[in-house]
């Protein structure tokens, strides 16, 4: 399970349709109080998909100091961080399958096997 503890996060879906609002200057994304809810989700984001997936305690400690300001440029690329660390987890998770899809055909006994 990708959250187990219910953290309030943005679903892939949701980081791409909050980019496409952002940089299109919804005037209700543009409010201080939608912003700030926003922003706070796509780093609680980052820092769920981090763990999983990278070191993320070291990353997000430098990539949060650099966008720390709550505005419409810093909030669009966290959602681009959320949305690339979302098709990293689906690639990984792709690659896991093959790799047992693989297992089993490769196993002793199995035709591919004897044809080795």
């Amino acid at each position: 399970m990708i959250n187990p503890n219910k953290l309030k996060i943005l679903n892939e879906m949701e980081c791409e349709y909050m980019q496409a609002l952002l940089r299109k200057k919804s005037a209700t994304m543009l409010e201080e109080d939608n912003l700030t809810n926003v922003f706070n989700q796509a780093k609680t984001t980052i820092e769920l998909l981090g763990a999983i997936l990278i070191r993320g305690d070291v990353n997000n400690i430098r990539l949060f100091n650099k966008y720390s300001k709550v505005d419409r440029s810093n909030t669009i690329k966290l959602l681009i961080r959320g949305d690339n660390l979302y098709n990293a987890w689906r690639e990984v998770t792709r690659i896991f399958k093959t790799i047992i899809e693989l297992e089993e055909v490769m196993k002793p006994k199995s035709a591919i096997w004897r044809i080795l």
